[in-house]
């Protein structure tokens, strides 16, 4: 069973449901603790940023180019490393597939 594909074909995905079922898929994936809990902490942290810029994260497939866009924005004036807004695009990646 793949969980990640089995998501991939649903149309609607709220950015809740993608971050609850991606954590699932952490922990069957046997990721350790601390892992699960740094994953949890970005995920929560980019939501908050998605949520300061208007962002609807009623369903995560919406989220267009544009949306990015603003996001990478905000964390740079926000002096956060490139590195780091790029693992966190890779979160919300990982995170609604």
């Amino acid at each position: 069973m793949d969980i990640i594909e089995d998501l991939s074909k649903e149309e609607t995905r709220s950015y809740e449901q993608a971050f609850h079922d991606f954590l699932k898929y952490c922990k069957i994936k046997g990721l350790s603790h601390d892992t699960i809990l740094f994953y949890e902490k970005e995920l929560t942290q980019i939501r908050k940023a998605f949520v300061q810029l208007g962002t609807q994260l009623d369903n995560v497939r919406l989220v267009k180019n544009q949306h990015i866009e603003n996001f990478i924005e905000n964390q740079l004036e926000l002096n956060r490393a490139v590195s780091t807004i790029n693992l966190q695009l890779l979160f919300r990646k990982r995170g609604h597939q």
